[in-house]
């Protein structure tokens, strides 16, 4: 128990300074500006999803609206030669 100074000094100086460095406005600004690009980045990522997801909706509708038009013109092929083959 004679190496045991619980009251004196332990050779870390260092670590008050360190601790005050950490709360320097610099690294705050630092931590602030990586937070709003975690952020705008995340927001991107779900704007583009979103849009990504409307143009899908909108490749999805125009092919079913010209599916149905060629499926009328498929349909009605049959009945205008019939007619043709009728005059002959």
């Amino acid at each position: 128990m004679i190496g045991d100074n619980s009251t004196g000094s332990d050779g870390n100086v260092n670590a008050t300074t360190q601790g005050a460095s950490l709360l320097d406005s610099g690294w705050l600004l630092v931590a602030a500006v990586e937070s709003y690009i975690s952020y705008a980045v995340i927001g991107i990522g779900i704007f583009g999803t979103a849009a990504n997801a409307l143009v899908l909706y909108a490749l999805i509708v125009h092919n079913a609206r010209e599916t149905k038009k060629r499926m009328v013109n498929w349909l009605t092929l049959p009945y205008l030669t019939r007619g043709v083959d009728a005059c002959d």
